[in-house]
């Protein structure tokens, strides 16, 4: 089983899905399977909002939607 991060609570599971997939299409897909991911503490408020911030706008204008 690899090591990751994962949340004490319920509803942040999502967003660690989410940062994972991020992680491994910007940092890990060339090294995969010999680099994985050993990081286990939890993610913290300040860094669940700036994954939403930075992914959310990319999704939405994917979807052809205006934040403006």
């Amino acid at each position: 089983m690899v090591d990751c991060k994962q949340q004490k609570g319920g509803w942040e599971c999502g967003y660690m899905v989410l940062q994972h997939m991020f992680d491994f299409v910007n940092l890990y897909q060339n090294q995969f399977p010999d680099e994985m991911w050993h990081d286990t503490r939890e993610a913290t408020d300040n860094e669940i909002d700036v994954l939403l911030m930075t992914l959310m706008p990319k999704f939405f204008s994917e979807l052809g939607i205006s934040l403006d």
